[in-house]
């Protein structure tokens, strides 16, 4: 037998002979059966037609599937027929036994499979409940429900054309109000764990979405706690605060310089703002507007886009990064220019340089030619459609396909980058019976079962957008005519899904970006970015999140999807300008190996860098000239110090690391100590009014006769680095000049010969001073 099994069918509006327009839960008696099963669907009932799609989650998988139906209502007897995409066909007269229910026997065949079995639905109550769970503005749901779940992992498929377009649970973005009614229905007050809301995500219960919440994930418990709200009648006074203090001027400066520029405020902007705090919006603009943040925007999107490339040949290596970086610097003329940020999308341009078009043999695709090193609009002449960064060159060969993952995986990356979403954060049940080897076995899987479509619905239509690209993932040595020469229809035996995003049809990719930026999930997903550039997380608390669900509403209507005004919306915000009450991990940042390297630069003048080699034979034609330029280490992986610094190389470490580790602190004492013998050699043979750090500093300072002048370029030099205002007699002060004292009268290891220390006492101890004040962890940290 098979008791007590919940179905589901929905009716759509529409009266015939007998009103079917309510859902009905039922049971399947299958004799000599065991298993779960479930039916979801619509039907459009026009007269006495029905026509309409229902989906079949049962433990047979060639039985499940979305299934076509048509069916006829005569008096009180309901036929409906239909066919799933295994060639399965499903059967079943019902009558009205009684008002509110209809029974009768249910078929299922085809495929070698055959089930029998009494269907009997009983109608739910179609009048909405006289007391249903309040609706209320409330921050947890707008932030955190809507902003974690509802938003990013529902509405794939429960809006609007989307795959549960007609089920009785609909998400509509831009409205938590109407969106908080519809989760309300789907609760059990008497029973909560049961809700659901709550089983049908986490496949408790067969969903035609398959799983899409893995059990004690985060969006998995911030669910279940607006469920257990709304149970006991708590939804309108839930919040989800982390109490704040607001930053003082020195300190929201310090944080906006970093985060924008990656250096330190200057004295006299650190001066301006703390007498006038109202000066913090006019200083912001103006890092907004420098060339070191778009290098911030640049790094930004490559950690989504991940298509930078390091060439260990040096010769190459500047070349190589203008041919990578191609994507980038598309973003970087929109944002630079003012332009609508949507155009990474739907530009009918991309950009170059003289350098980025030096090498046809490395870059073989034919465009129009540029003059210079500045990065300006040009075209490809090779017939490609320009849709923004879907036309650009190196993405394609950096993320190649093959025959079996069929442009998905750049579907995946495109994904990721308009919509923040990666298919493969999905949780899968990964069944063992299907040969992963049999194309044919695979495709089947793919387009019938249910636990492969709720991913391959959406991510296989986009995929199909790029067929006509096939051909485009060899760049050095590959043939300049065949970038868009793919077949755009192999979709019909590829994936058999004709070009779509989340159900939107289109033809090429100019299509796709049109559509990629249309869709709410664009600017949700750029505001999130722009937060995490800044905070080098995701936004996380509900004002965190209710800020960025307000500023993602607003951006095009209001600022015409300016990305530098999108930034500059958060760095005055109340989020941007406070911090918590209680300090932790999660709240602290650490430099980036780009950050570290521009602040250091910044503050001392000194790059850490190695010779240029000459790896090339300068005889051959086709080699590079030899670079003359050294090369740095911070910001470089061969012979150097990326990705221990916690950077990324988009080969085989993909992800940032921001953890303080005692490998990141050795690089760090090395780079103190460099940059601090640079400064006492530097500073002190030139001009005061050239010195980056001992501006009136003689050298020869002694603690015993110059203690006075000594505290002042102490509390000066903590001004500049740390950003702090210290009072001469203050107990920091007090332990600097202690050090500087015990430096000087340190002799132990004076001298020129191995491992002693150069220079004067003085200039030994301003050395060592400022090796220490390097060393702080305030450096990395901000």
């Amino acid at each position: 037998m098979w008791p007590g099994v919940a179905l589901l069918v929905a009716f759509a509006a529409g009266r015939a002979q007998a009103d079917l327009t309510a859902a009905y839960d039922g049971s399947l008696k299958v004799p000599r059966k065991s298993g779960a099963a479930m039916i979801a669907g619509a039907l459009q009932q026009t007269n006495v037609a029905l026509s309409g799609t229902l989906a079949v989650a049962f433990d047979d998988d060639a039985v499940s599937g979305v299934y076509w139906v048509n069916g006829q209502m005569h008096g009180a007897k309901l036929t409906l027929s239909g066919t799933n995409s295994a060639g399965v066909h499903l059967k079943w007269k019902g009558k009205m036994a009684r008002s509110a229910v209809l029974r009768g026997v249910a078929h299922l065949s085809g495929a070698g499979k055959r089930y029998k079995g009494m269907l009997e639905l009983v109608r739910r109550d179609p009048t909405p409940p006289s007391s249903p769970p309040q609706s209320c503005d409330n921050s947890f749901f707008t932030a955190q429900v809507m902003g974690q779940v509802l938003g990013p992992i529902c509405a794939n498929c429960h809006v609007p054309g989307g795959a549960a377009a007609a089920a009785n649970f609909r998400v509509t973005l831009g409205d938590p109000l109407a969106t908080q009614a519809s989760v309300g229905l789907q609760i059990d007050p008497a029973n909560p764990s049961e809700s659901r809301i709550l089983t049908k995500p986490l496949a408790a219960v067969p969903h035609g979405g398959g799983q899409q919440l893995s059990p004690g994930s985060d969006p998995e418990k911030i669910l279940e706690q607006w469920v257990n709200l709304v149970a006991t009648g708590h939804q309108c006074d839930a919040g989800s605060n982390v109490p704040t203090i607001a930053l003082s001027p020195a300190e929201l400066l310090m944080r906006a310089s970093m985060d924008l520029r990656g250096a330190r405020p200057a004295l006299a902007e650190l001066d301006a703002v703390e007498a006038d705090p109202n000066a913090y919006p006019n200083l912001v603009e103006q890092y907004l507007h420098s060339p070191e943040f778009l290098e911030r925007v640049k790094d930004a999107y490559d950690d989504a886009l991940l298509v930078r490339r390091e060439d260990f040949n040096d010769e190459s290596r500047d070349e190589t990064s203008a041919i990578y970086g191609e994507a980038l610097e598309l973003i970087s003329y929109l944002v630079a220019n003012d332009r609508p940020f949507t155009e990474i999308g739907t530009a009918d341009y991309t950009v170059a340089n003289q350098l980025f078009q030096r090498d046809t043999r490395r870059l073989p695709y034919p465009m129009e030619p540029v003059a210079g090193d500045a990065w300006q609009p040009t075209h490809y002449t090779d017939g490609r459609p320009h849709a923004g960064l879907l036309s650009t060159s190196a993405f394609y060969d950096v993320w190649d396909t093959n025959d079996t993952n069929k442009n998905r995986r750049r579907a995946n990356r495109w994904s990721i980058v308009f919509h923040c979403y990666n298919f493969l954060d999905t949780p899968v049940d990964v069944t063992r019976n299907v040969d992963n080897n049999d194309p044919d076995a695979v495709l089947n899987a793919v387009t019938t079962r249910s636990d492969c479509k709720a991913c391959h619905d959406r991510l296989d239509p986009m995929a199909s957008f790029i067929f006509p690209l096939d051909n485009a993932a060899q760049l050095e040595g590959g043939d300049g005519t065949r970038f868009f020469s793919g077949d755009p229809e192999r979709w019909r035996s590829a994936n058999k899904r004709p070009p779509a995003v989340y159900g939107i049809p289109g033809t090429d990719i100019r299509d796709m970006g049109r559509l990629l930026v249309a869709h709410p999930k664009f600017a949700e997903c750029q505001t999130k970015r722009a937060f995490k550039m800044l905070f080098l997380r995701n936004p996380q608390t509900t004002p965190e999140l209710s800020t960025a669900a307000d500023l993602a509403t607003r951006w095009g209507a209001e600022d015409n999807y300016n990305f530098r005004a999108l930034v500059r919306r958060w760095m005055l915000s109340d989020v941007y300008r406070s911090r918590p009450e209680t300090d932790g991990a999660a709240w602290v940042r650490r430099v980036s190996p780009e950050r570290l390297e521009s602040l250091v630069k910044d503050l001392t003048g000194f790059v850490w860098t190695r010779p240029a080699e000459d790896d090339e034979d300068d005889a051959d034609p086709n080699s590079d000239p030899p670079r003359t330029e050294p090369v740095t280490l911070l910001t470089n992986e061969e012979d150097g110090f990326k990705i221990i610094l916690g950077g990324i190389n988009g080969t085989n470490v993909s992800g940032r690391s921001y953890s303080l580790n005692a490998s990141v602190a050795i690089v760090q004492r090395k780079v103190a100590s460099l940059a601090a013998d640079y400064v006492v050699r530097t500073d002190l043979a030139a001009a005061d009014a050239d010195r980056k750090l001992l501006a009136g500093v003689t050298g020869t300072e002694n603690p015993a006769v110059d203690e006075g002048a000594l505290r002042g370029h102490i509390v000066t030099l903590v001004r500049r680095l740390y950003g702090e205002r210290l009072a001469p007699d203050s107990p920091q002060v007090d332990g600097w000049f202690g050090l500087y004292q015990a430096l000087v009268n340190d002799l132990t290891q004076s001298g020129t010969g191995s491992g002693q220390v150069p220079g004067t006492a003085g200039q030994r101890a301003w050395r060592g001073l400022l090796v220490a004040m390097l060393r702080s962890p305030k450096i990395l940290l901000y």
